[in-house]
């Protein structure tokens, strides 16, 4: 049974990946995208916050630690 999280770093952490700061840090940015998705008091603040510099930006930090997690992604034969 796989525990019910979405907390990015703790999951990263389940699995051993080895985070440096920065990762752990934008890790802990993106988490909040989720909270702020969800609950309508945060939806307007994000939606302020989010413009297409800010959007680019994580979009950024999202593609480099897909690539970076895929390398502990066991191939398939």
């Amino acid at each position: 049974m796989f525990p019910i999280i979405h907390d990015l770093e703790k999951i990263a952490l389940k699995i051993n990946l080895p985070l440096d700061k920065r990762q752990k840090e934008v890790l802990t940015i993106i988490n909040t995208f989720n909270i702020a998705g969800r609950y309508g008091d945060y939806k307007l603040s994000f939606y302020k916050q989010a413009d297409k510099k800010f959007a680019k930006k994580y979009f950024e930090h999202t593609k480099k630690l897909r690539i970076w997690i895929k390398k502990f992604v066991p191939k398939d034969k």
